[in-house]
């Protein structure tokens, strides 16, 4: 029997429309020591019926049909327990791959000794556009410390589907995709993975093609959402809180719950919304803006540096109304 050099691990739930696209991009790349692991997350569709055929004519899947729908991150992590092969790769039931993705983030992981290889790739939406999209990251060894910077400042996307990963990075640190999280999941793992990983490289090139429908985007952000990132946040400050690195996680955090809370619509009604909106301004008075309160030009500036666009407006919004509370308490 062959070595099992990649696992690809295929998450389904209802994407039937899209999934032979999906599984024939897979099973006709020219790399064939892969073994293909689809979960099938309790499908109402006919996915099920998608994959069974496709099993008759392929050997090396590999279904793992589940009894209950636990969502990705579950669906990912039964996939992961059992995969053999020497790297992982995490591939989206509705997007598909161009031919030599395999071959080639697989020979240049070899070839650098790297344990993580990260990709460019492509946005196709419904209308028909197509995006290239570059990793913000041009070098081709990245140091781990500036990447995970990157993903918090969203100058790097911290998905798990364009990225070949060793598969013992997973297995011996034990790394899990938090399940019960639907949004921002891989930025509770993608960090991690990268802690631990001796070489990051690059690969300046595009295969993923990730479906966007412009219609079921704008839908997927509401206040109980942003709590989900706030639960990712938690779980990045737990893991980075006695690791030796230097990362001013409060400053990262702060940005990033800036982003998420700009995207939707203020919601004072709403718990959810309301402790994460508490915490952001929390984070605002530790961060090293409290340090500098005294002197508004450095605290713009201060942001300036970090933060741009309108955002900065936001942010410096905040701030302001900090100040002047914290100005109103001392006079108190």
């Amino acid at each position: 029997m062959k070595e099992i050099k990649i696992s690809v691990i295929v998450p389904v739930y209802n994407t039937s429309k899209f999934l032979e696209k999906c599984l024939n991009s897979i099973i006709e790349q020219n790399f064939k020591d892969i073994e293909i692991i689809i979960i099938n997350d309790c499908s109402t569709d006919n996915s099920l019926e998608i994959i069974n055929e496709l099993i008759k004519t392929d050997s090396r899947i590999i279904l793992i049909n589940k009894e209950k729908n636990e969502g990705l991150s579950a669906a990912r992590n039964s996939g992961i327990k059992i995969a053999k092969g020497e790297y992982v790769l995490h591939i989206d039931s509705d997007d598909w791959i161009e031919q030599n993705y395999f071959k080639n983030m697989y020979e240049y992981a070899k070839k650098n000794q790297a344990d993580i290889v990260i990709s460019d790739y492509y946005l196709d939406f419904n209308n028909g556009k197509i995006i290239y999209t570059y990793d913000q990251n041009k070098d081709i060894e990245l140091k781990k410390e500036n990447y995970i910077e990157n993903i918090f400042l969203s100058k790097s996307y911290p998905c798990v589907w364009n990225k070949l990963i060793k598969t013992e990075l997973y297995k011996k640190n034990k790394i899990k995709h938090p399940e019960g999280i639907a949004l921002g999941e891989d930025l509770a793992v993608i960090p991690q993975l990268m802690y631990y990983s001796k070489k990051i490289i690059k690969l300046n090139k595009a295969y993923y093609h990730y479906i966007q429908n412009i219609f079921s985007i704008t839908k997927k952000y509401n206040e109980n959402k942003i709590y989900e990132i706030y639960e990712v946040l938690k779980i990045n400050e737990k893991f980075f809180q006695n690791k030796k690195m230097k990362l001013s996680l409060n400053l990262l955090k702060t940005y990033h719950l800036s982003i998420w809370l700009f995207k939707v619509k203020y919601n004072f009604n709403n718990k959810k919304y309301i402790k994460v909106l508490e915490e952001y301004l929390n984070l605002l008075k530790k961060s090293e803006i409290k340090n500098i309160q005294e002197n508004k030009l450095r605290i713009k500036n201060y942001i300036l540096k970090y933060f741009n666009g309108k955002i900065y407006f936001f942010i410096l919004w905040n701030v302001n109304n900090i100040l002047t509370k914290l100005n109103k308490e001392k006079k108190c």
